[in-house]
């Protein structure tokens, strides 16, 4: 009880001291002067004691600032690095993708059909070890070779042969041999009578050596002549021969044929020459060839009429070629020009040009309908310039863009447009294959369904243009970049059922070119590049009349060495007729 007495008065005392007003604590109470110097003193030493540490504090703090961002900037720069590397590392890949693809693979851009996914027979070849798990596909081998002898063998069915024909061996130049019947044994039956063919290759070069005479007529004039002998059946190769050369047409054109559609360098010649025993210099062949290109260039005015006619439809293509110069090699570029309702094919070559003056100039004043090209930005800038003319681009550079983003990109999202690409082929095979007419081919490609993957295409397109938040691969934004861009020019094909889907004709008339750069590498002259231009307009368009470049090249020798100059009469489709 006492206890808790004592703490009742201790709590009022609490209480009491509660209610009373605070007074703020001062430490300098009751301090002398001295005392509070002392203390003033003390505090000012603790302030600056307080004021170092706090400098000391800054420095260290800026110090680690500075580290912090300087490792910032190090790991913004390996981020950097590591990305530059990632994306060198995809290049890499690409490019080995697309190297094994062109080493071991097609090289068509045609997309793979799903039956070509399917195993082959030797795919899994080097999966045997020895035991009969390791055989796969058949678990028991022997059943089924036990079957095989007692179940007969289905009869693998084939599509009928019904209008084909095989190729039978054949040459234009054939000798008779009779078979000496006399030589048969006394008292034989003879069952029948058969042609054994056998082939043999003559391959000689003839020197004909013909006397000239010169001789003084009675009024002093001096004449130099060659007077055959009437039993001489050779003596028409002296007329045959081309004016500048030793040469007869059938020579030169054999030698044009293995230069320019076989793609045989000069020097290459020279030495399968020399197999025959005849000795002949480089630059003699090649002033040959310059011979016979100034008499076919005579009839490049007659070609070109034939091929820019009015309203006619023209494919454009031009390749890079090098030029050899004092100074090093350059890039030149040769042009080409096929009509293929005409037949003809054109060369040209302006110096090694590519601008857009060296289409206007050979066109010129031309009223033709359409030209179908690629996306060189040339053409675009004549659209501006031919507006009688109708531009059309090549669908299959499209496909070849998309082919890349989805094979080197790795980008799924190009197999859409590849299956539309795919489509639309299909269907222009499907019209060659009617037989349909160009009004037909024109209604079909405008038609309802037509129309409907059409709109499906571009509305995708511009999905992926504007909307898509995934990331592009430089490759697929390319591919939609180009789409977009030559949308009005890919799919103009349709207001013609004469025009056509892509840019292949000149594509593949102007592949000569390519291999031609890889075979003999670089021209030496203007002249040089301008022969070429022109032999390889004169195969060509015998390519595309279905008739040999060779012939008609040794045919028009001919008929110039006879003193012919109708030019116009001339051109390989005029000459075949004669």
């Amino acid at each position: 009880m006492d206890e808790l007495a004592k703490r009742i008065l201790h709590r009022r005392q609490l209480e009491e001291q509660e209610k009373k007003p605070a007074i703020p604590y001062n430490p300098c109470v009751g301090m002398s002067s001295e005392e509070m110097s002392r203390f003033v003193i003390h505090l000012m030493e603790q302030l600056d004691a307080i004021r170092e540490e706090l400098r000391v504090s800054n420095a260290e703090q800026q110090r680690l600032s500075t580290l912090v961002l300087s490792l910032t900037n190090q790991l913004h720069e390996a981020q950097q690095t590591i990305t530059d590397l990632a994306r060198k590392n995809e290049d890499l890949q690409s490019s080995l993708r697309v190297s094994n693809k062109h080493r071991f693979g097609s090289s068509s851009q045609m997309r793979r059909s799903k039956t070509e996914d399917a195993p082959g027979r030797d795919d899994n070849k080097g999966d045997f070890d020895g035991t009969a798990d390791s055989l796969g596909g058949s678990s028991n081998v022997q059943a089924e070779e036990d079957a095989s002898e007692v179940l007969p063998k289905e009869s693998s069915s084939r599509p009928s042969r019904k209008g084909c024909s095989n190729k039978v061996m054949s040459a234009d130049y054939q000798v008779y041999h009779r078979c000496d019947k006399s030589q048969i044994p006394a008292g034989a039956q003879i069952l029948k009578s058969s042609i054994r063919k056998v082939f043999d290759s003559v391959s000689l070069i003839v020197e004909h050596d013909f006397e000239e005479i010169t001789y003084k007529t009675a009024d002093g004039l001096i004449h130099t002549s060659y007077f055959p002998v009437a039993d001489d059946k050779d003596a028409h190769i002296y007329q045959e021969r081309v004016q500048g050369t030793h040469a007869t047409g059938n020579l030169l054109s054999s030698l044009v044929f293995d230069r320019y559609q076989m793609s045989t360098p000069a020097y290459r010649e020279m030495s399968r020459m020399l197999e025959m025993r005849m000795s002949v210099s480089r630059q003699t062949l090649i002033n040959w060839y310059s011979k016979v290109a100034s008499s076919l260039m005579n009839l490049i005015p007659a070609m070109k009429n034939e091929a820019l006619c009015e309203g006619a439809n023209v494919n454009v293509d031009e390749t890079w070629c090098r030029y050899q110069t004092r100074y090093g090699r350059k890039k030149h570029y040769m042009w080409c020009l096929a009509n293929k309702a005409a037949k003809v094919v054109i060369f040209f070559y302006d110096e090694g040009k590519r601008n857009r003056n060296v289409l206007r100039e050979f066109l010129g004043d031309a009223k033709i309908k359409s030209l179908q090209s690629d996306g060189y930005n040339v053409y675009l800038y004549l659209d501006n310039e031919l507006d009688d003319i109708e531009h059309l681009c090549c669908m299959a550079h499209v496909r070849a863009k998309f082919q890349y983003a989805l094979e080197q990109g790795l980008d799924e999202r190009a197999s859409f447009y590849l299956e539309i690409i795919e489509w639309l082929y299909r269907q222009e095979r499907r019209y060659k294959e009617l037989g349909l007419s160009s009004e037909e081919i024109r209604q079909a490609r405008n038609s309802d369904e037509t129309n409907r993957v059409i709109a499906e295409l571009r509305e995708k397109l511009n999905h992926h243009l504007y909307f898509d938040q995934q990331p592009k691969g430089d490759l697929f934004q390319k591919a939609l970049n180009y789409m977009h861009t030559f949308w009005k020019q890919l799919f103009r094909y349709r207001d013609d059922g004469d025009y056509t889907i892509d840019n292949s004709l000149a594509e593949r008339c102007i592949r000569p070119m390519a291999l031609e750069r890889k075979n003999s590498l670089f021209f030496c002259s203007t002249e040089g590049a301008r022969a070429s231009a022109i032999f390889h307009t004169i195969i060509e368009t015998c390519k595309q009349l279905g008739m040999s470049a060779r012939d008609y090249i040794k045919n028009f020798l001919k008929a110039v060495s006879l003193g012919r100059t109708d030019w116009e009469n001339l051109t390989p489709s005029k000459l075949s007729l004669v």
